[in-house]
C-alpha cells in the first residue's frame, strides 16, 4: 500500500465496466486504486468530478486518434493526484483535484491514488472513444 494510504481498491477494467462500479469513501481518506485491464479494449482511469470528467470527454473526442491524452505515460504505472498536472483545475473553480488519466492496455495494470477531500460524487471514468457514453463509469460516493 502507498504511504500515508487508508486503504488499497482492486478495481476490474472489464468492456465496457469498471468492477466495483460503486463505492463509499469517508472525507479525507487517502485511497490507492489498483486497476487491472481484463478486457480487450485499451482502458483509461480518470478520478474527478462530474465537470472535469466530461470536460475529458470532449477533449477526447476532439483528439480523434484513440489515443488517450495519457498515450505516452505507458502502463503498469503509478501515478498520485499531484502528478495529473493540469487535470487538477481544468474544469476550474472549486473542484477536487483529478488523479489521472492514466491509459491500461489490455493486461496491464496501473495505479491511482487519491485523497478525498470533499463530501459529495466523484466518478472514475474512461474516455476511450465511446467508453464513457456506454456507461464505463463508477461511483465514488464521499461521506
Amino acid at each position: 500500500m502507498t504511504r500515508g494510504a487508508n486503504r488499497t481498491v482492486d478495481v476490474a477494467m472489464i468492456d465496457n465496466a469498471f468492477r466495483p462500479n460503486a463505492l463509499q469513501v469517508n472525507r479525507g481518506e487517502t485511497v490507492v486504486f489498483r486497476f487491472k485491464n481484463y478486457g480487450t479494449n485499451t482502458h483509461e482511469a480518470l478520478i474527478a468530478d462530474e465537470a472535469t470528467q466530461e470536460q475529458h470527454e470532449g477533449e477526447m473526442a476532439t483528439m480523434g486518434t484513440g489515443t488517450s491524452m495519457a498515450g505516452t505515460m505507458g502502463t503498469d504505472m503509478n501515478m498520485d493526484a499531484g502528478d495529473a498536472g493540469g487535470m487538477a483545475n481544468m474544469a476550474g473553480g472549486d473542484t477536487e483535484a483529478a488523479s489521472g488519466p492514466i491509459t491500461i492496455e489490455p493486461g496491464q495494470s496501473g495505479e491511482l491514488t487519491h485523497t478525498f477531500a470533499e463530501p459529495g460524487t466523484i466518478f472514475i471514468g474512461c474516455h476511450e472513444p465511446g467508453h464513457w457514453t456506454s456507461g464505463m463509469k463508477a461511483t465514488v460516493t464521499v461521506v
